[in-house]
């Protein structure tokens, strides 16, 4: 993290956001290769919006993001394109970590696991 500040015509700022990741139902889908995709891909996405990634780690159900943005951008547009790019570069790649993770194949199509069903009970 740096101790620049953004100077603008009327503005001097320095704005940061703690921002957490977290795959759907909190799956260890984090390797390493998955890791590295999700980084280009905010760095991607931080280049276009003029912001830049102070900070990035991963554990296995979970990435932590330190953005440096200006405040022409509003935060919930760059997390939403950081989410949507890394979301469609992982699942481009087809790992068998992130098919496994998800999906259980079966007959040749995709089903959710039997550990994630809900059964609704109705009275009568």
């Amino acid at each position: 993290m740096t101790d620049d500040w953004r100077n603008g015509r009327h503005v001097v700022c320095q704005l940061h956001a703690h921002i957490v990741l977290v795959p759907k139902y909190r799956r260890n889908v984090m390797t390493d290769r998955v890791s590295d995709e999700i980084k280009s891909a905010i760095l991607e996405v931080c280049t276009r919006f003029d912001s830049t990634l102070d900070a990035f780690e991963t554990d296995g159900d979970h990435a932590h993001l330190l953005i440096t943005y200006p405040p022409k951008v509003a935060l919930s547009r760059l997390v939403m394109s950081m989410k949507t790019l890394s979301a469609i570069r992982v699942r481009a790649k087809n790992w068998p970590e992130v098919q496994n993770a998800f999906w259980e194949i079966t007959s040749g199509r995709p089903r959710m696991p039997s550990s994630l069903a809900v059964e609704h009970h109705y009275r009568r």
